[in-house]
Formats: C-alpha cells, structure tokens, sequence
C-alpha cells in the first residue's frame, strides 16, 4: 500500500518494525519473526488482536533452553534467538 500526506507528495512505501533475525512473542505466546509474521505485525509492531509484539532477548533465549532444553525458535523455525 502506498501512502501520500497530502495531494502531490511523493508516495511512501513503508517499512518493516520488526527486524531480521529477530523472534517475538506475541499475545497469545505464539513466536514469531519477521519472515513469518503478518502483515499487521511487520509493518505496525502489533498482532492482528492489536497487542503489541516483545521482542525476545538473550536472557529469554537462556532462560527457554535451560527450561525446555531446546533453543528459542520462531514457530515455523525459520529464525533461532542467540543467548
């Protein structure tokens, strides 16, 4: 979608909040990153329920496999948090 402030100005397309490489957990728990978010997260940093995205750290990622055993992936698995 492009966007224009007023009558003339020149189009805008516009760009992702959520970064590469980078998983968050949304409001329901899910993981997720920025290859396998939705429109709604990507571009406004908020899931499709309006809640805002967290982007999980280095502390989480340590904190999940010492719990799990398992390192910290997005659902799909397409991106991996680093401790």
């Amino acid at each position: 979608m492009i966007t224009t402030s007023r009558e003339g100005a020149k189009a805008q397309e516009p760009k992702p909040v959520l970064k590469d490489g980078v998983v968050y957990s949304s409001d329901n728990g899910m993981m997720i990153c920025s290859k396998c978010a939705g429109q709604s997260a990507l571009f406004t940093g908020r899931d499709i329920s309006g809640q805002k995205v967290r982007r999980q750290t280095a502390a989480d990622a340590k904190a999940w496999f010492a719990f799990f055993g398992k390192p910290l992936k997005c659902e799909r698995g397409c991106t991996e948090a680093r401790a």
